[in-house]
C-alpha cells in the first residue's frame, strides 16, 4: 500500500487533508494538559507508558485544541502581565467541576464546595473494574443502572509500612519523567529512522519537533505545590502498642465528604477535615512564576505549528516514498488519538493511576488492605477503600446514607 501512495500524488494530499480535518477533531485535550504537568502525567515507566509509547505522540493535527487551550488563557487573564489571573480551570490545572457536601456531624449543618482538581476523586474514577465487587443477592434481577458506591477511608499513618509507600507527584523534573515522556514519541522515532534511511539525516530531523517541545515542556514546568500534612495528628492509643497491632492507623474524628457523578456513582471518602481538605483545595496548583508561564504558552502554540509545518516540508522538500511514509505515520496518529480520547488515555501513566492500581490490589487483600502514600518531605497517609456495586440511584443513595450514618 506504501508504494501505491508513493506512486500518487492526488491520493496523499487527499489523505493528508482528510486526516487534518478529522485528526484535529479527535486530538483530546489531554494532550495539552499532559505536556503542562509532566510531573503527574508521565511519572510512571511500566504499563501505563506502553500505552503511551503507542498512543500519544504529539506530531498529529493540534490546531483546535490549542487554539481552545490559548482562548482559555486569555479568558482567564493569563495574558495580561506578572501575577494576573488565575490558573485553575486552564490546561495548567483542570477544573473538575465536580460538587461535594461536606458532613462533619455533630449536628452541624453540611457545607457545599467543589473538588477543583481533586486527586482523590480522580483516584476512585479510576478504579473501573467493578468484577469483583460484592452485590446484593437481587442486584442483578433488579439493575436498573450500575452504581458503585466508593468509601475511601484516610487517615495518619507515623508507623512503618506495610509495603513500599507510593510517592505522589514529583517536585522536580526527573530521569523517570524524561524517560516517560521519550518513550511517548515511539511512532516518531521509528519515522525518523525510517526517513533518514530513505532519504537525509536532515530529512528525518524535521519529524523530531514533536521531541523537542515534549522536553521543552519538561524544562519549563511550572513548579507545583505538596501535599501539606496537618501538623497535628491524633497519637495512636496505649492499645496500638503492640507489634501486632503497629500497622494499625489511628483514627481521629471523622468528617465525611459525599460525592456523586452522574455515570459513574457515589464516592464517599472520610477522615480527618484537614488530611482530605488539601486534596480539593491547593495541593497540586502550579507555583506562579511568569517567565515559565510565558514559555509553557508559548510551547502551547507552537505544538498547534507541528502539522502545518511538517506537511509543508514533506509537500515542497520530500520525495514522495518520505511523503508515503509521514501520510501513513499521520493515518496512524488519527487512530492513536481516537483511542486516547475515547479510552481513558487522560489518566496513562499518571499518578492517579498508579495509586488506583495500588487500592484495587489492596481491596483484594493485599498489602494488609492498605496503601500508604507519601509527600515530598517524606510524610505519610494511610489510604484504605471499600467499594460496592448497587442496581439504581436510589439503593446507591441509601448505600451512601448507610456510611455516612455508621
Amino acid at each position: 500500500m506504501l508504494s501505491w501512495f508513493a506512486q500518487d500524488t492526488s491520493a496523499l494530499n487527499f489523505v493528508a487533508l482528510l486526516v487534518a480535518y478529522l485528526g484535529t477533531e479527535l486530538a483530546p485535550y489531554s494532550l495539552i494538559e499532559r505536556m503542562l504537568w509532566p510531573q503527574r502525567f508521565s511519572s510512571d515507566t511500566n504499563a501505563g507508558s506502553i500505552k503511551n509509547a503507542l498512543f500519544l505522540s504529539l506530531g498529529g493535527p493540534m490546531h483546535k485544541v490549542v487554539i481552545r487551550a490559548v482562548e482559555i488563557f486569555r479568558d482567564h487573564g493569563l495574558l495580561k502581565g506578572q501575577g494576573q489571573g488565575h490558573l485553575l480551570g486552564t490546561a495548567f490545572f483542570a477544573d473538575t467541576r465536580i460538587p461535594y457536601t461536606l458532613h462533619r456531624g455533630d449536628g452541624q449543618p453540611a457545607e457545599e464546595e467543589h473538588v477543583r482538581n481533586g486527586l482523590l476523586v480522580r483516584i476512585l474514577k479510576c478504579m473501573s473494574d467493578t468484577s469483583v465487587l460484592p452485590k446484593h443477592a437481587d442486584t442483578a434481577s433488579t439493575m436498573r443502572q450500575q452504581i458503585t458506591v466508593s468509601h475511601l477511608q484516610l487517615f495518619n499513618f507515623d508507623n512503618m509500612p506495610p509495603q513500599k509507600p507510593i510517592a505522589l507527584d514529583a517536585a522536580y523534573i526527573n530521569t523517570r519523567t524524561i524517560l516517560s515522556l521519550l518513550l511517548s514519541e515511539l511512532p516518531t522515532f521509528i519515522l525518523v529512522i525510517l526517513t533518514t534511511y530513505l532519504h537525509t539525516p536532515l530529512s528525518g530531523s524535521l519529524f523530531l519537533i514533536p521531541v523537542v517541545l515534549k522536553l521543552a515542556f519538561a524544562m519549563t514546568a511550572l513548579h507545583r505545590e505538596d501535599l501539606v500534612l496537618p501538623a497535628e495528628k491524633v497519637k495512636p492509643s496505649s492499645s496500638l502498642s503492640s507489634p501486632s497491632s503497629s500497622l494499625q492507623p489511628v483514627s481521629p474524628p471523622r468528617s465525611m465528604f459525599e460525592i456523586h457523578i452522574p455515570g459513574t456513582g457515589f464516592q464517599v471518602i472520610s477522615g480527618p477535615t484537614d488530611l482530605i481538605l488539601p486534596f480539593f483545595r491547593h495541593y497540586g496548583h502550579p507555583l506562579r512564576c511568569r517567565w515559565r508561564e510565558c514559555a509553557q504558552m508559548c510551547l502551547v502554540a507552537a505544538a498547534g505549528f507541528v502539522y502545518p509545518v511538517t506537511l509543508l516540508a514533506t509537500t515542497f522538500c520530500m520525495p514522495l516514498q518520505v511523503r508515503a511514509l509521514w501520510v501513513a505515520y499521520q493515518v496512524y496518529l488519527l487512530f492513536a488519538m481516537m483511542l486516547a480520547r475515547f479510552g481513558g488515555g487522560e489518566v496513562w501513566g499518571s499518578t492517579e493511576e498508579r495509586v488506583a492500581k495500588a487500592l484495587v490490589e489492596a481491596e483484594k487483600g493485599k498489602g494488609g488492605g492498605i496503601v500508604v502514600l507519601r509527600n515530598r518531605e517524606g510524610e505519610m497517609i494511610g489510604a484504605r477503600v471499600e467499594r460496592r456495586v448497587c442496581g439504581s440511584y436510589s439503593e446507591g443513595k441509601r448505600e451512601v446514607g448507610r456510611i455516612i450514618g455508621a
